[in-house]
């Protein structure tokens, strides 16, 4: 069967693609060489194949099957890209838009059996080992409870923008109630400090 050349970071980043609770810690990034070995993180008595000891777990998940919600989102976003220009550059190789389309294409047609058997990685992808100092990066939406009435369990209101001009400054907002009865609440939510995780990430 083909082999497809897959870059380490993609894993990584899919896994982040995921969404999670506000309240969950970011995932860290999956660790794989280039060849069947031994990552260097691992126990030096574990002399099991390194893709038997790839585990979703590492990346808050409960099973190889639940990212394909980020594989199908990613494949949607590909989708658009022209598949013959240059997507990233990998340990020296360089890998288009289309084989990385065709490589979350393949991996989310291998995703029912990947719990089952993690060494289906090793035998349909070329391992390629990033650069030690390569930036991987992901997109985090929380999610959190709200309600589009305020009430005593659900005290902290979320507002939209109040227009061009000057504007409160947060604290002023949070604490000062500085739009407060303005008709910018757009909902309210239990825990200010889920508030706090939604304006940081931008969208939830």
């Amino acid at each position: 069967m083909k082999r497809l050349a897959a870059g380490l970071c993609l894993l990584a980043a899919l896994a982040a693609c995921a969404p999670h609770p506000a309240t969950t810690p970011a995932a860290s990034p999956v660790a794989a060489p280039a060849a069947p070995q031994a990552p260097s993180s691992a126990s030096p008595a574990d002399d099991r194949p390194w893709e038997k000891r790839l585990s979703p777990a590492t990346q808050f998940l409960s099973s190889y099957e639940s990212m394909r919600p980020a594989i199908r989102s990613c494949l949607t976003h590909l989708a658009g890209k022209p598949a013959d220009e240059t997507a990233m550059l990998v340990g020296g190789t360089v890998l288009t838009w289309g084989q990385l389309k065709t490589t979350l294409e393949r991996l989310d047609s291998l995703l029912p059996g990947l719990d089952r058997d993690p060494g289906l990685l090793a035998a349909h992808f070329t391992w390629i080992a990033a650069d030690e100092d390569a930036l991987l990066t992901g997109y985090y939406e929380p999610w959190i409870e709200a309600s589009l009435t305020p009430r005593p369990d659900y005290p902290h209101p979320l507002y939209r923008s109040p227009g061009k001009g000057k504007k409160p400054s947060r604290a002023a907002i949070d604490f000062g109630g500085a739009l407060k009865g303005r008709g910018y609440e757009i909902a309210w939510a239990k825990s200010l400090i889920d508030v706090f995780f939604l304006q940081v990430q931008g969208s939830g």
